[in-house]
């Protein structure tokens, strides 16, 4: 099959394709182990690091992925771009360090948080992250939300660059650490990062290996809104 027609049929219909790497809709029934890629790539994913553990699955409901407890998506590595990015993650979350997408098992880096420090948090390295207020959009008040986070490139100094949208809206950056390097990933986790688990549920995940335009965020807001919109779920 082509794999733009592939793409087409089994990606959200209305969504950006431009560099799309992987799609992923936790919507499957209660028991699902493996997360199926929905862009056609092959890059599935599945549920904790050993699909036999019960604590480390994702609880399913047809709509959404449940996390708590020690619960989280392993994926692969390699389906993560080395360069220019965008994450686009779809759920609800409270608590004070919640990682949506996380890339070591031991360290708090690199990741991508919200809230922490009741911030938004881009944590590529020790001493190389940035974070956005809450004064835009507060993703962290319980309701679903639309998270993107953008960066150009994975080098030191592109830290600086990186962007965020919160329900189609730019957030204000809070402050900015670039004196080091980016930190290796050892992993590919959603809804881990360290010892860290996410509190809350996610519906969909969008990886991409470019920087969208805001016209693509908005378009992917606009699609995903209507697909959860017929499922009773309310995204701004």
């Amino acid at each position: 099959m082509n794999p733009t027609l592939k793409k087409i049929l089994l990606a959200p219909q209305g969504i950006t394709e431009r560099g799309l790497v992987a799609c992923y809709a936790f919507d499957w029934a209660a028991g699902s182990q493996v997360l199926t890629d929905l862009s056609g790539n092959g890059y599935n994913g599945q549920n904790g690091s050993d699909p036999s553990i019960d604590a480390n699955d994702i609880t399913f409901n047809a709509i959404k992925g449940v996390f708590g407890g020690s619960a989280y998506a392993v994926m692969p590595l390699d389906s993560f771009p080395t360069g220019a990015f965008t994450a686009q993650i779809v759920g609800s979350m409270t608590g004070t360090e919640e990682p949506l997408l996380g890339f070591s098992n031991t360290d708090l880096y690199p990741g991508a948080y919200c809230p922490f420090n009741s911030k938004y948090l881009l944590f590529m390295g020790a001493s190389n992250y940035r974070y956005w207020t809450h004064g835009v959009v507060n993703g962290d008040d319980g309701g679903v939300h639309n998270f993107v986070f953008m960066m150009p490139g994975q080098a030191q100094a592109d830290i600086n660059n990186a962007t965020l949208y919160v329900d189609s809206k730019l957030q204000i950056v809070d402050s900015t650490v670039a004196t080091g390097l980016v930190a290796s990933k050892t992993v590919y986790n959603i809804g881990r990062c360290g010892g860290g688990y996410l509190n809350g549920s996610i519906y969909y995940v969008l990886i991409y290996n470019t920087v969208l335009t805001e016209t693509e965020i908005r378009t992917n807001n606009k699609a995903l809104k209507k697909i959860l919109l017929k499922r009773g779920v309310m995204l701004p």
